[in-house]
Parts: C-alpha cells; sequence; structure tokens
C-alpha cells in the first residue's frame, strides 16, 4: 500500500475553515489510521481511522484549533516576536507516507505573504503610557523595525539590530513607556514630540508602516484590546463612558439545595466611539465579533465580555458605534 497526499491545504489557512487532506493509494475497503503532530513532536494531537477508495479524506481542522491560544504582548515592550499561541505548523503520517508541512493561523479568513493583519487605519493616536501591535506575514527571514519621533525637539530616529523571523504571524510589540525610556537614555525630553512614525524593514524596505499622533490620554479614557479576524491584535482608546454600573447577581439555591448557589458582581461600562469616518467604524465594530476582547489599564489585561446590537454604516459622513463592556471576571461575594 503506497499512501500518497496528493492535496494538502494552503498554507496559512484559518484553522477555522475545513483543513482537509486527500489521500491516494489506499484500496477500497481497507482503512489507515492518520496521526496529525505538530512538526518538530513526535506527539501526535490526534488520529483517525479513514477508509480507502476515490474519496479517502481527512478534515483536521478540529485537531489543530485546540492548539492555539493567542495572547496580546505586555503593555511595556519594544520588539519584534512571535506569540506561539497564532499559528502552528503540522504534519500528517499514514501508511510510511508523511504529509508536507503546514503552518495554520487563528485568522479567521486566509492570509497571504507579506500581509499587514490589522483592520485598522494606518494613521493613530495614542499616549506615551499605552501599547500597540503591528502584525505581519512575512514567511520568515531577517526584519529590523524602525521607529522616528518628530516634534518641536526636532527629531530622532532608532533602528533595531536584526530579528530572524521565523514562519508565521510576527508582531512589533510597540510599548510607548519603551519608547519614553530610549529618549530619557538620550537625554531628550518626551514632551517635545508629538508624531512617531513605526515601520519594520525587510531588505532595506518598509513592508509595514503605522504612524501615531501622540497625544495625552483623556482622563477615565477606556482603552480596549482585540483579536482581529486577520490574527492580529488591535487596540483603540475610548473616551469615558457614557455611563458605568456595578452589577450584582444572586442565585439562591432551589428548595432541595442541590443547585450551586452564586453570588458576584462586576463592572458594567457604556462606551462610545464617537462620530467617526466609516474605515474607523468598521475596524471598531470587530471588536463585537472577536472572541477575545480585554480592557487595559494599570492592573493589565482585563478579560471583558462585549455586547452591541446593530451598527449602522453609512456610505458618506460619519458614524458611531457603542457598546457595552462587562468584566469577563466575576468578584466572588459571601455565599453561604
Amino acid at each position: 500500500m503506497a499512501v500518497n497526499f496528493y492535496e494538502v491545504p494552503d498554507e496559512y489557512s484559518s484553522v477555522f475553515s475545513p483543513l482537509v487532506y486527500r489521500l491516494s493509494g489506499i484500496a477500497a475497503g481497507e482503512t489507515v489510521e492518520v496521526a496529525v503532530a505538530r512538526s518538530g513532536d513526535e506527539r501526535p494531537l490526534g488520529m483517525k481511522r479513514i477508509v480507502g477508495g476515490d474519496g479517502a479524506s481527512v478534515n483536521i481542522s478540529g485537531y489543530v484549533r485546540r492548539c492555539l491560544s493567542p495572547s496580546p504582548f505586555p503593555a511595556d515592550i519594544l520588539s519584534l516576536d512571535v506569540d506561539e499561541g497564532r499559528c502552528v505548523t503540522v504534519l500528517l503520517a499514514a501508511g510510511g507516507a508523511v504529509s508536507a508541512a503546514r503552518t495554520y493561523t487563528c485568522a479567521a479568513v486566509p492570509l497571504s505573504y507579506m500581509d499587514l493583519l490589522t483592520a485598522m487605519p494606518d494613521r493613530r493616536r495614542i499616549a506615551w503610557d499605552e501599547s500597540d501591535e503591528i502584525s505581519v506575514l512575512p514567511g520568515g527571514g531577517a526584519l529590523r523595525y524602525r521607529w522616528k519621533v518628530t516634534g518641536t525637539g526636532g527629531e530622532y530616529e532608532y533602528e533595531s539590530e536584526d530579528y530572524d523571523a521565523p514562519f508565521g504571524i510576527v508582531s512589533l510589540a510597540f510599548g510607548m513607556p519603551a519608547v519614553a525610556a530610549a529618549l530619557a537614555g538620550r537625554g531628550l525630553r518626551k514632551e517635545d514630540y508629538d508624531v512617531v512614525e513605526v515601520d519594520i524593514v525587510r531588505l532595506g524596505e518598509s513592508i509595514a508602516r503605522v504612524v501615531y499622533d501622540i497625544a495625552e490620554r483623556p482622563e477615565g479614557a477606556v482603552r480596549l484590546c482585540w483579536l482581529n479576524v486577520f490574527g492580529g491584535f488591535d487596540y483603540h482608546t475610548f473616551g469615558t463612558p457614557s455611563g458605568e454600573y456595578l452589577v450584582v447577581e444572586r442565585s439562591d439555591a432551589d428548595y432541595a439545595d442541590t443547585a450551586p448557589r452564586f453570588r458576584g458582581r462586576w463592572r458594567r461600562q457604556e462606551l462610545t466611539s464617537g462620530y467617526m469616518p466609516r474605515a474607523w467604524i468598521e475596524a471598531l465594530a470587530g471588536i463585537t465579533a472577536s472572541p477575545l476582547v480585554w480592557r487595559v489599564d494599570e492592573e493589565g489585561f482585563i478579560p471583558v465580555n462585549v455586547q452591541a446590537g446593530e451598527i449602522p454604516l453609512r456610505s458618506d459622513g460619519l458614524n458611531a458605534v457603542s457598546f457595552s463592556v462587562s468584566d469577563g471576571v466575576r468578584i466572588p461575594c459571601q455565599n453561604f
């Protein structure tokens, strides 16, 4: 029995779509076990027995999806890095044959080499105590990052050393506190700069650029971080909530005292973007569909749940998006 994987999914396919491998060389009525494993790891993620014939195939999306657990980078770092929870590279083995290695992502859409993994516009606002992320799909190779601040203090530019990028999603974790520290180390005042241009560079050419207007964070503002459909993380600072509530939940035991009792409290905030161009609203609307959203504050990344109704989109003029954000972790109260 000469098994062959004659059709495999495309590189960087989404784990949320079918990942079907088609096999030949298995006679009708015969069976073969297919093992799914991470590249470089002999332990299988799963095994599946399939029946031979013209339609012999196996869908591995369920096996690889559970390998992914994306998370944002700490807010105070400035470096190119890889979050191992966003991609997984796997091989299949069956009947002595081994498939080509494929890397799959946590994106909801297919990705291509050199994609910039964001839905946000490339001109944004940021405060000195905030962070952002610029993610790309470079397909390996040497990368650098470069940032330049300009303002009344003139301009100052920094370029990193080479970073040997692996296959998969590579992110520039861009923490403004690290930029401020770098300026202070050169005897420069951060207050003298109001724009920062950031590039990810490959072979001397910029493959991703974002320009930030540096602005003071309004008192009471709420900054959110969320997983976007491209497998990167986007950030945005909303103004002071239009409403803020403390919610208390009680669930008493039934008469037989067999149901669990729970008492907890959490905070709910009503956020609105204000009127913005449609491109911004479409990007922010991704918050409501994202499975992973955090509130970013001095305590770190706090998981939140997002609730929103329909978001109107006008073809011309300005739009606004509003939704409720509730703490994802309940604070327990006494429960007797």
